[in-house]
């Protein structure tokens, strides 16, 4: 099974910082060079070239590397994180606010944790944006909003990072109808046309996928026939 678990990062900003629609982009892009900095051990300039390249934690987490299996390959393997940035909409964080945003971790990312955290925060220390925005991370929430929720890292006392439950969704029943409601934008098109079908084939093939990549135990699947 896939299992999971969402972490919540706060920040508290030292310089004004503008978030607009495309917060969840600008976020992802600072990790990734963060965790790459942190992560790469040979400083080549193309990962795939690299002798470390399937065993070092940056593609594991950030750039999944393609996969073959039963003669088939995946290029397009999905990555084992999922980035939910502040609401939607233009905001300007004034110094001294806290600037909150999730991470969902999933299967062996899980591992990568502590990589992880020292990730972000050092991206945040960088500074996002043009302005290169700084905010100095405070903890780390496992299960944020939840009745479970607990403080799992306390930068300000620099203590190391504590054990967690991860969560394992259950298995889905069969059923002859699916509503699923979009909070975000999304564009699937198949032969240059959109539909909901579409949508529901590439989520079932992308979470297949991660079973088959990301999960110690890849025994489940879920089939959807449009």
């Amino acid at each position: 099974m896939l299992a999971f678990a969402r972490f919540q990062f706060n920040f508290q900003v030292e310089t004004p910082l503008h978030l607009n629609f495309y917060s969840g982009s600008m976020l992802r892009g600072a990790f990734g060079h963060a965790l790459r900095h942190l992560s790469c051990m040979t400083k080549m300039p193309d990962c795939k070239s690299c002798m470390l390249y399937r065993s070092c934690p940056y593609p594991l987490v950030f750039e999944h590397p393609p996969q073959e299996s039963n003669f088939q390959k995946f290029n397009n393997i999905p990555n084992p994180y999922i980035i939910e940035p502040p609401p939607l909409g233009n905001k300007i964080y004034q110094v001294g606010e806290v600037l909150s945003f999730n991470m969902v971790l999933m299967g062996q990312a899980m591992a990568q944790l502590p990589l992880i955290i020292f990730a972000w925060q050092r991206a945040l220390q960088q500074g996002l944006g043009k302005e290169r925005s700084r905010a100095t991370l405070l903890n780390v929430i496992v299960e944020p909003d939840q009745p479970h929720a607990q403080e799992i890292y306390n930068a300000l006392e620099g203590s190391a990072v504590q054990a967690y439950q991860a969560r394992v969704p259950p298995l889905l029943a069969q059923t002859d109808a699916l509503t699923l409601q979009f909070v975000t934008p999304l564009r699937i098109q198949k032969q240059g046309t959109s539909s909901a079908c579409a949508a529901v084939v590439s989520a079932n093939r992308r979470f297949n996928l991660a079973i088959c990549y990301a999960a110690a135990d890849s025994k489940t699947r879920h089939n959807f026939k449009p």
